[in-house]
């Protein structure tokens, strides 16, 4: 998989944003000024249906996270990364999924700050779907036992993230979209 610019337009529109509609071999890079810290890929699948199965197309997946030092690189939008500067995006992005519903995106681990377990912020939009705000969770994280918003986190968002041989983590996150008309 090579790294792609992550920064394009919303087709029609002229809206610079980051990320890319996505063919499942590559990775949007959201540390694109390399900023210190363990190298991490975390990929995975959105998905719906009664058999939890269906993949969900041009789903919008939208990620942003700390730096290693626990701080937020953050312009006020009310967090829509669709109209962030395309100058100014460090540690955040989106991903649009492709017609197996995966995504894809590399960046550092996120630092700590407070009493908060490390965590990726997601949230996931499609037509037709619920968009869901969550957070993901690194498995063994001692402080998720003092974070109070990890400590109520589905076990589905605590993900264990594998050393590689190059010494970059690795994850897989799947999430399931519920639509619309669904419970």
């Amino acid at each position: 998989m090579k790294n792609i610019p992550h920064i394009t337009s919303l087709p029609n529109q002229g809206i610079p944003v980051t990320g890319l509609i996505l063919p499942s071999t590559e990775i949007v890079n959201l540390n694109p000024r390399n900023l210190q810290g363990s190298k991490i890929i975390v990929s995975g699948k959105i998905y719906s249906g009664l058999n939890k199965k269906e993949p969900v197309r041009n789903a919008k997946v939208e990620v942003w996270h700390a730096d290693d030092f626990g701080t937020y690189h953050m312009e006020q939008h009310n967090k829509d990364i669709s109209y962030y500067s395309t100058n100014k995006p460090i540690l955040r992005g989106f991903i649009l999924t492709n017609d197996k519903g995966e995504y894809a995106f590399s960046s550092i681990r996120p630092g700590l700050y407070g009493d908060r377990a490390r965590h990726f912020h997601y949230r996931i939009s499609a037509e037709g779907y619920r968009t869901l705000e969550t957070q993901i969770y690194f498995k063994n994280d001692p402080r998720i036992l003092i974070d109070d918003t990890a400590l109520v986190a589905d076990p589905c968002r605590i993900i264990d993230f594998r050393r590689q041989q190059n010494n970059t983590l690795k994850g897989i996150v799947n999430i399931y979209l519920p639509q619309m008309d669904s419970e």
